[in-house]
């Protein structure tokens, strides 16, 4: 998670234009954009293809607490690979409680069972790679 997009250039490499279109109109929101990561940056970041995820949450305590850092912020997403997300603040506690050092809690949100919209745009075309709450939003400004 970002809290503006001047971090962007520290984490990643080769930002395509689209980038730039995109977090122009929809960021801050759920729309998490995967570009490719810096080689400095540890194995684990980068995942098994070099590819970062990047997201620059609309909630103000996380915004708050990026310019507090000041930084970016290195989070799992709130739901296991394929699974839906969590409905509330105590599944999610429940569901992550093991493998988690520390749990900021804001206000619940209404999410309306939906992740974030995930896009590749190491890819060209760029392809949208999980549909999330944006997908109209993030197809129309695709398209153009």
């Amino acid at each position: 998670m970002v809290p503006t997009i001047s971090y962007c250039k520290d984490i990643c490499d080769h930002i395509p234009d689209v980038f730039y279109d995109l977090t122009a109109r929809l960021w801050p929101g759920p729309l998490t954009l995967l570009l490719w990561g810096k080689s400095c940056l540890p194995d684990l970041l980068l995942g098994s293809e070099g590819k970062v995820g990047l997201r620059q949450p609309d909630l103000p305590f996380l915004q708050l607490w990026m310019e507090a850092i000041p930084g970016a912020i290195v989070s799992t997403s709130a739901n296991r690979s394929s699974q839906n997300p969590p409905a509330s603040l105590a599944e999610l506690r429940q569901l992550f409680a093991v493998e988690t050092d520390l749990f900021l809690e804001g206000e619940e949100i209404d999410t309306q069972g939906l992740p974030s919209t995930v896009v590749d745009l190491t890819l060209v075309p760029p392809q949208v790679v999980r549909s999330g709450r944006w997908d109209d939003r993030v197809q129309a400004c695709l398209k153009g």
